[in-house]
């Protein structure tokens, strides 16, 4: 699963271990950061598709003192029925959730991005990312589920019709993966870019439709 690609979105990637699903791998930064970062690239690397490296933006901003966790001095202070702070707090929980996919801690970084969700439930990446760990953990309904989650917020998420692509080729369901990925494509998924590295992809890249399709591709 993978990109936030290279559009402002599309920014810097991680590739986790082994899976291949997208991870947007961006830590959110600061409000300016955040700005030109419109979207993580889910794309550059697929160090493990982890969807957000450099999303450090709120979660710089919890840091009060020398801590970046909110339960460290100065948390007990934050309004939490301020949405800002709903905001910063669910950003602090997704990078955490990178951090333990990076470390291949998938049920761990399900909990984190769950919380980041809680707290912030318009941040796509975190559903890109959850749904990227359910994926290497084969909870495939549950991927499933939190993708058509994110579809009705933001329906033409090029990371998100990636990460359909490679759900529906891990279980399958090679038709719909190659529909997805086309428009996935079509949306902004540099090329080559992971669609012919990503492991999660293997199945479909060996059907007749996907090398057809690909061999047009490239001769544009």
């Amino acid at each position: 699963m993978h990109p936030a690609i290279k559009s402002n979105k599309l920014r810097a990637t991680l590739l986790l271990l082994g899976a291949g699903v997208f991870i947007i791998a961006d830590q959110v930064g600061l409000p300016a950061q955040e700005a030109n970062h419109t979207e993580q690239p889910k794309i550059t690397d697929k160090a493990d598709k982890i969807e957000g490296s450099n999303h450090k933006e709120e979660g710089s901003r919890h840091k009060e003192g020398s801590s970046s966790d909110p339960k460290e001095k100065g948390h007990s202070e934050l309004d939490h029925s301020d949405p800002e702070n709903q905001r910063r707090m669910g950003i602090f929980h997704y990078n955490e959730g990178n951090k333990l996919m990076a470390l291949g801690k998938a049920e761990q970084a399900v909990f984190k991005y769950q919380k980041a969700l809680n707290h912030h439930p318009k941040l796509a990446s975190a559903y890109i990312n959850l749904s990227s760990a359910y994926m290497q953990l084969k909870h495939f309904d549950l991927a499933y589920n939190t993708l058509k989650t994110l579809e009705t917020q933001e329906p033409d998420n090029l990371h998100l019709h990636y990460n359909y692509a490679c759900l529906h080729a891990l279980t399958g369901k090679m038709e719909d993966s190659l529909t997805a990925l086309k428009k996935s494509v079509k949306l902004g998924l540099p090329i080559p870019g992971t669609l012919i590295t990503d492991p999660d992809l293997a199945s479909l890249r060996e059907t007749t439709e996907f090398k057809n399709w690909y061999k047009k591709l490239s001769e544009h």
